[in-house]
């Protein structure tokens, strides 16, 4: 019997929509003796059906918004919600905060910060595959050239790197790390293939060459996606100048 009545009170719910003057959906679970009003301010007040009278008698409870979608492409919702995709928002901001921690561990146990570290390996991975120079270091960081001049600068001072004129072309220098610069990250090396070992160990083949993938598209949209944000919220500056902008202030925090 207790069951009977359980389901009998189960039924008796439903969910009902309004809409609010200010066009605000709201969503709410009731009774069906009960029903969503307006309050006339984009809310809603749950109140209960008065068969035998048209008055409205308050009651406990009120309807909650639903929350407006943060996007709107079909393939980044599910069921029309976008819970997934604020999902993988903040997976994605959770894995970039423990990388960089790793990076910054990266960088202490030889004396550096997690920029200098980074700078002085990819100097050391890039001068293995051919020249490299101000410009080519600071796209492969994704970093400006002011500030990547900025690091290279402190590394030159420790020592760590060497600088010449390019050979061919006065105006530009060549960097290669010295045996200072070697001996440092030959010996973190051990210990870095450990750490990137477990980081990356629960990709396979196919998924490391998909993340590569995505991940290069994904910096590229989201430089595009930083100067339509400029555009929509009236900041009508060159986008080009406002990409920098936003990358010197990250690169501030690097510091």
């Amino acid at each position: 019997m207790a069951v009977v009545r359980f389901v009998i009170a189960i039924s008796a719910y439903q969910q009902r929509l309004t809409v609010s003057p200010a066009g605000t959906k709201t969503r709410c679970w009731l009774l069906a003796s009960h029903r969503c009003i307006s309050d006339g301010v984009g809310g809603a007040t749950l109140a209960r059906r008065d068969s035998s009278s048209r008055s409205k008698h308050l009651v406990r409870g009120s309807c909650a918004r639903v929350p407006a979608l943060t996007v709107s492409r079909p393939v980044l919702l599910r069921d029309g919600r976008d819970q997934d995709f604020r999902r993988l928002i903040h997976g994605l901001l959770a894995f970039f905060a423990r990388h960089s921690a790793l990076r910054e561990g990266h960088g202490a146990f030889v004396g550096l910060t997690g920029i200098e570290y980074a700078t002085l390996i990819s100097v050391r991975h890039l001068s293995a595959g051919g020249e490299v120079g101000v410009i080519e270091l600071a796209k492969h960081l994704h970093l400006s050239g002011a500030f990547t001049s900025t690091i290279i600068n402190r590394l030159l001072i420790m020592g760590l790197i060497s600088k010449e004129t390019h050979p061919r072309d006065r105006r530009r220098v060549l960097l290669d790390v010295t045996s200072a610069g070697s001996d440092l990250l030959d010996k973190l090396a051990p210990t870095q293939m450990q750490v990137n070992d477990i980081q990356f160990g629960v990709l396979g083949e196919r998924e490391f060459e998909l993340l590569l993938n995505l991940t290069e598209r994904l910096v590229k949209s989201s430089y595009e996606a930083i100067a339509l944000q400029n555009y929509l919220l009236g900041r009508h500056d060159d986008s080009a100048v406002e990409c920098k902008n936003v990358a010197s202030r990250k690169e501030r925090l690097w510091q």
